[in-house]
């Protein structure tokens, strides 16, 4: 299960309980409970979306990282009252997968900002991104780890049309930080991402950074000196480096190899035990693709024995791409790095044609 899972459930749970209590028993008419409380959720979370006079800023932020997963269950009616938000994607790491991108950087040149959230043709025109961090995959200090990252465009008033908003480059991020082991957070923290990928702590004129820790976690990153400059430094540090393998996924997901990428099942809300919403296993509430480590390496395939090798008879332009590049003792280990655009065949060679889409 993953958190994004774990975490409707629990909402979902507090709204059964409440619902049991002021009604007594749920109203005949609602023969699925599970997918009615689905659809309140979607309702509540899109209000709080909105910022209104009382609700917290961390609330508002993280509710508009929640739309594009939950948006799909509210009813036709209310759906046409929300921010029209393009599909989401999701994405479930595995630990082996984790572990590939941890010594590794992400693409200086990707335009991955460009390529997830611009309309089409330019981008993918998505809504939202989710990462599902594996348990202990990537820690923070020794209490906490990284356990999900949401990413959503940041919309802004048209200049022709204050009405229509576009989005003008800058990625609002958010990390869910729990303690090993667990599902529960005890801290959500918040980043700014500008075209330049410039890394900020997200704030407002009244709250200049915005997110919560625990008490306990403050006590840890501010160590025994206390100093507030401790703790901000440590936060701005857990922002760009949880930035950095964000953009690492996201690369590896559009540039990786196919094989890589495996659907995982949906669980529709239909079929869930009741009040549980809890999805098979293995499954999903919400549509989300495995990233895999790859199956041996990545790269050009090493050629066969006693086979004579090709040759370049024209110049041309290798795209970006991922590539396990051996180190260590007899070149036994793998470390995944990211191989620029680069030109290569006989120099004065002609230069061979590519298809452009039109």
């Amino acid at each position: 299960m993953t958190w994004l899972d774990w975490f409707v459930r629990q909402k979902i749970k507090s709204h059964l309980a409440e619902e049991r209590t002021l009604a007594g028993s749920f109203s005949s008419n609602r023969k699925n409970s599970n997918e009615y409380s689905l659809a309140d959720l979607a309702i509540q979370v899109a209000a709080d979306a909105k910022g209104k006079p009382g609700v917290d800023p961390e609330i508002a932020f993280f509710a508009s990282c929640l739309i594009p997963f939950l948006r799909g269950f509210a009813p036709i009616e209310d759906r046409r009252q929300m921010s029209d938000v393009g599909p989401a994607l999701g994405l479930v790491l595995t630990r082996e997968t984790a572990a590939l991108f941890a010594d590794a950087e992400p693409p200086a040149t990707d335009q991955w900002q460009q390529r997830a959230f611009a309309k089409a043709p330019a981008g993918d025109g998505r809504g939202g991104i989710y990462i599902d961090v594996p348990h202990g995959a990537l820690r923070v200090g020794t209490d906490l780890q990284l356990r999900a990252a949401l990413a959503i465009p940041w919309l802004e008033p048209s200049v022709v049309n204050a009405a229509h908003l576009v989005w003008a480059g800058t990625t609002i991020i958010a990390l869910v930080l729990t303690a090993p082991g667990s599902e529960r957070p005890r801290g959500i923290s918040f980043a700014a991402v500008d075209p330049n990928q410039n890394v900020f702590a997200l704030g407002t004129e009244d709250k200049p950074v915005v997110g919560f820790m625990s008490n306990d976690v403050l006590e840890m990153m501010a160590g025994a000196k206390g100093e507030p400059e401790d703790v901000l430094n440590l936060w701005n540090l857990v922002l760009s480096r949880s930035t950095n393998f964000l953009r690492l996924v996201l690369a590896y997901h559009a540039h990786g190899p196919v094989e890589a990428r495996e659907a995982i099942a949906q669980s529709p809300p239909a079929r869930s035990p009741r009040e549980q919403l809890r999805p098979r296993k293995a499954e999903s509430l919400f549509a989300m693709v495995r990233l895999l480590p790859p199956a041996d390496r990545l790269g050009r395939p090493t050629p066969a024995p006693h086979v004579t090798p090709w040759q370049l008879m024209s110049r041309q332009t290798v795209s970006g791409h991922f590539r396990l590049q051996p180190y260590g003792s007899g070149l036994s280990l793998r470390r995944l790095i990211w191989v620029s655009p680069y030109e290569r065949g006989p120099e004065g060679a002609p230069e061979k044609p590519r298809a452009k889409n039109l």
